[in-house]
């Protein structure tokens, strides 16, 4: 083969390398669809450039006729992560077009979802979360994040193969595409989008849900006076050089506008463990209870935000501690936003009505459903009033044309277990011991 010919394969080999390097190392000649939504920005640190944002909603219908079903990213966040850009609209023209790394990407169930979310589609099952590091020293990532932190531009794009979809018929005719699992390729802010399920919201005051903080043990018991001290200390607040972002991260709301002002802090869920600021299921049980978040001082749209936190870390603790009975008292808060906003709390008659019920269906607990005996001789016999009584609550609670389990005991049993935990979750929101 003449130099002629060398020269013409080299020229080739180097136009398949930009051809491949431009489809983001894919040889397939399918071309990357992509699809845009109005972000919701959960948080925004200016010093180190790092954005989270909600940038895609699972369930609801977009523009262009797609669903995107929850778990459609659970794969390629798990295999393909590692590859995944953020580019400046798409652009795969030049490496200059990366304005930011990625840093954690998870999918959000529906009691995660920022209030923003769920207050313009109710139907959302979900949303693909997002943490990005903008590349502050270059010309091109600052000028991203100035973009999104000022609100210039509220959008995100992210780019995909469509790998699992299925068509179904709309009641009006249309074709509806859902989208079951999708490889991920890139993503980044972009002018407009498709998707009008969100609305941009960057939070001032409401601190963000810190997933990077370590969780402590459930039982470890919670002072939040004790707490506070060893906080201080950790930040250096009574020093010459406190660290004030360090102290917020302990609160799930602060005043950023007045740093100094040690009033600019509340609903504090952090202590010092082994010299690391870590979350306290106890503390957190607090910020979630009567005098916890529902009646604090703050503004009322900051309110909305604070109990989605909550929710979101009751959702860990459930993940973490492997049960499933923890769940967050406020998730009504959040399905029902108009309440939330409105301010509405419970009065001191109220909450003493609602105790006095709880321990009244304790006790109908204990007369519909006695706990067994340890032997037969043990047993006494009841007269036949109480033993009529019984019968007649089993059968209030426990109607009698319901199908029966495979045991009267076993059904019996479920029964009181389920009720008593709705008893725990309502006592639970009026910061009852239990």
């Amino acid at each position: 083969m003449g130099k002629g010919s060398s020269g013409a394969n080299r020229r080739m080999t180097i136009l398949v390398v930009r051809l491949f390097s431009f489809c983001g190392g894919d040889m397939t000649n399918k071309p990357k669809e992509t699809k845009a939504f109005p972000a919701v920005i959960t948080a925004s640190d200016p010093l180190t450039g790092i954005v989270e944002a909600v940038v895609a909603v699972f369930g609801n219908l977009d523009s262009g006729d797609d669903v995107v079903i929850p778990g459609a990213f659970a794969k390629t966040l798990a295999e393909h992560f590692n590859r995944v850009r953020v580019l400046d609209n798409h652009n795969m023209d030049s490496i200059m077009r990366v304005i930011g790394k990625p840093l954690e990407a998870r999918e959000l169930g529906r009691t995660e979802l920022p209030i923003e979310v769920l207050a313009k589609a109710p139907d959302a099952t979900g949303g693909l979360w997002t943490k990005t590091q903008y590349l502050l020293d270059t010309p091109e990532g600052a000028g991203a994040f100035k973009r999104i932190a000022s609100g210039a531009v509220t959008e995100y794009s992210f780019a995909y193969d469509a790998v699992q979809v299925e068509f179904v018929k709309a009641a009006d005719g249309r074709t509806i595409r859902k989208l079951k699992e999708v490889r991920l390729w890139e993503y980044g802010p972009v002018i407009w989008g498709m998707n009008s399920a969100t609305a941009t919201v960057a939070l001032k005051t409401a601190t963000p849900y810190h997933g990077d903080l370590p969780l402590a043990d459930r039982e470890r018991p919670w002072d939040s006076g004790e707490a506070l001290g060893r906080v201080r200390a950790l930040a250096g607040v009574d020093g010459d050089n406190p660290d004030w972002r360090l102290f917020a991260r302990a609160f799930l709301w602060h005043d950023e506008e007045a740093p100094e002002n040690l009033t600019s802090y509340k609903l504090p869920y952090c202590d010092v463990i082994g010299g690391e600021l870590t979350a306290v299921p106890r503390g957190i049980f607090a910020a979630a209870g009567g005098r916890g978040v529902l009646q604090a001082d703050i503004p009322e749209a900051d309110r909305e935000r604070v109990v989605a936190t909550i929710n979101r870390w009751y959702t860990r603790m459930a993940r973490e501690f492997e049960d499933d009975t923890i769940v967050s008292p406020l998730l009504k808060a959040v399905e029902d936003a108009p309440q939330v906003k409105s301010g509405r709390v419970l009065s001191q008659a109220s909450a003493d009505k609602i105790r006095a019920a709880i321990q009244a269906l304790s006790d109908l607990l204990e007369v519909a459903f006695p706990p067994e005996p340890e032997t037969e001789s043990a047993t006494e016999v009841e007269d036949d009033t109480k033993q009529a009584a019984s019968a007649d609550a089993a059968d209030a609670i426990v109607p009698p044309d319901t199908e029966a389990a495979p045991s009267e005991d076993t059904h019996l049993d479920a029964k009181r277990t389920e009720l008593e935990q709705e008893l725990k979750s309502l006592a639970l929101s009026l910061s009852m011991e239990v």
